[in-house]
């Protein structure tokens, strides 16, 4: 492939050598080139711009207009220049260190290079983290943060302005706040990252370093995950050994319904009626083609079990469903003096002995 020619990379190659360093600050595609000079016509209006600092993800170098901000300074030797948007080229006067404060910290960029001429001061995301080995710059969710890693914090925040990320001190009024809600962000996306696992939790893995990278968040900037709210509450226990317990067989059996299946049986059959002895935990299964015969099966079961035993069955626990609390199944229960047990709408583990 031509991207891969052998020939093609050498020539390009020798062909931007030389004395002339050219740093080209915006990828060369139309949309790239397009919104950058539509920021750069915008902040010819805007002077407060010259004292701003943009962080560009597009850019090779620190570019800044302001000679008083830095802290060593080296005139350029030879010609230098660097080609903007729109292949517009401004001589480099010189480069050196500028110091900036972010969040009340002092950080240091190294390789600024002075253009008189420009418009913006740009710092260069990529050149950050090549030269400032302590710092990681993250875009996420139209935002810029530059992260001290040894000291585990977010020192600037860029907020997205015309296709760059206009830096804030976050140690300031309005700054403070909208940094702290980013943080609680990415606080948040770590929690999901790590299958919800409790703040504490996090918290110990980065205090612990046993994660690389991973930012320890103070407490106020924690916030309340609604996911797990809904997914990790849980019912208590009911209490153990305080319900009524039966004396004999068939004092009181349960019955639930399970189905229907996906898979029918051999005979037709998608549901089985289950019932279960309280007292010696017998059980006896029934399968059933339809729910409607339920009540014919209990009469089955009913006359099986009582002559089997030889003991009548006194109390009969089911759930609410229609197949058990119909007029009919009621009224015969009545007759034969049986009483009736229904567990709490939703609430199955009432009727645990045969749900389980």
């Amino acid at each position: 492939m031509k991207k891969h020619c052998r020939k093609r990379l050498a020539d390009q190659k020798h062909n931007h050598g030389g004395s002339q360093q050219k740093a080209h600050v915006a990828e060369h595609t139309e949309e790239k080139e397009a919104a950058f000079c539509a920021f750069m016509a915008c902040t010819q209006a805007d002077q407060s711009n010259s004292f701003a600092w943009f962080v560009d993800s597009g850019t090779s170098r620190h570019f800044t207009n302001r000679k008083d901000w830095f802290t060593e300074f080296t005139p350029s030797p030879s010609k230098d220049s660097v080609i903007f948007g729109g292949d517009e080229e401004y001589n480099i006067v010189g480069k050196g260190n500028v110091q900036i404060s972010f969040g009340g910290k002092m950080l240091m960029f190294l390789n600024v290079h002075y253009v008189p001429v420009m418009e913006l001061n740009l710092l260069s995301g990529s050149h950050i983290m090549r030269h400032s080995p302590h710092l990681d710059v993250n875009f996420s969710n139209h935002k810029c943060y530059i992260v001290d890693k040894n000291a585990k914090k977010i020192v600037a925040l860029g907020v997205e302005d015309h296709a760059l990320f206009r830096l804030v001190d976050i140690g300031q009024g309005k700054e403070h706040a909208l940094a702290a809600k980013s943080a609680s962000d990415i606080c948040t996306l770590c929690h999901q990252r790590y299958g919800h696992l409790n703040f504490n939790y996090l918290s110990q893995l980065a205090r612990e370093k046993l994660v690389d990278g991973l930012l320890d968040f103070q407490q106020e900037i924690r916030g309340v995950c609604g996911a797990c709210q809904a997914g990790k509450q849980h019912r208590a226990p009911f209490d153990e050994g305080k319900s009524w317990r039966v004396q004999r067989v068939l004092q009181l059996v349960h019955a639930d319904v399970c189905g229907p299946m996906n898979t029918t049986s051999i005979t037709g059959a998608r549901y089985f009626l289950l019932f279960v002895d309280d007292f010696s935990r017998k059980m006896w299964e029934y399968f059933l083609k339809l729910k409607s015969d339920v009540f014919e099966e209990f009469q089955n079961f009913k006359a099986s079990a009582e002559s089997e035993s030889g003991c009548q069955i006194t109390s009969l626990g089911s759930d609410n469903g229609g197949e058990f609390c119909s007029k009919e199944f009621n009224n015969f229960c009545a007759k034969h003096g049986m009483k009736r047990q229904y567990t709490t709408p939703y609430t199955p583990q009432q009727n645990g002995v045969v749900e389980w």
